[in-house]
Order: C-alpha cells, then sequence, then structure tokens
C-alpha cells in the first residue's frame, strides 16, 4: 500500500505534527550521517524533507518514490 504523495506532502509540509515529525527525522538522520560531502544521496519513498541537509555540499541528491506514490509537482 502506498500513500498519496498529495496526501504525505499536505501532512509533512502543510501541519504542525508532520513538520514536528519532519523536523524530528532528519536531524536523526544527520545526527546519524552528517557528512556528505561530494557524495551522491539518494531517498526512495518519501524522502525529499529529510534530504534537504545534504543539497548544499553533496555531489548529487535524488528522491526517488514508487509510482503508485504519484508525482510531487
Amino acid at each position: 500500500m502506498h500513500l498519496d504523495v498529495q496526501d504525505l506532502r499536505n501532512f509533512y509540509y502543510r501541519s504542525t505534527l508532520g513538520r514536528a515529525a519532519q523536523k524530528a527525522v532528519r536531524d536523526q538522520l544527520v545526527r546519524l550521517w552528517p557528512e556528505a560531502k561530494g557524495q551522491t544521496v539518494v531517498g526512495f519513498g518519501f524522502a525529499v524533507p529529510l534530504l534537504r541537509p545534504y543539497i548544499a555540499e553533496a555531489r548529487r541528491v535524488t528522491g526517488l518514490m514508487p509510482g503508485p506514490q504519484g508525482v510531487m509537482p
């Protein structure tokens, strides 16, 4: 079962609980994987909110989503 990308986006970007969850998970990810300089960083699923800290220094940052999840504009 895949959640629709629009529902995920609305939760993670437009709700207080979603923004808090996004920050908590992202902070833990950055703590476990603090540096990505020159690396390729790929997230699968609705990982886009978690990839932002890596955009500045990583060689490449890519978010992959399964087809049934939909497309995020």
